[in-house]
């Protein structure tokens, strides 16, 4: 992490920006599309609690579903 501040300088924004408009999606209900993490247990025939970053619809419940993609082996 230091490195990537050392060389991009200091990036408190972006998290900040980002979190900013996950709470607004939350509050407004605006079912907007983020990427974040989230169990994935059951979802692509995943058996275990695994946490990936996948897009997800956020609404005023929080996450109110995963995107389902296509997955090629």
């Amino acid at each position: 992490a230091y490195e990537i501040i050392k060389l991009k300088g200091y990036t408190s924004w972006a998290i900040g920006l980002s979190v900013a408009k996950i709470v607004q999606a939350i509050m407004t209900n605006s079912r907007n599309v983020f990427a974040l993490s989230t169990n994935v247990k059951g979802f692509h025939g995943i058996g275990e609690e695994v946490y990936l970053s996948l897009p997800c619809v956020v609404g005023s419940n929080g996450i109110t579903h995963i995107v389902k993609q296509n997955l090629n082996e």
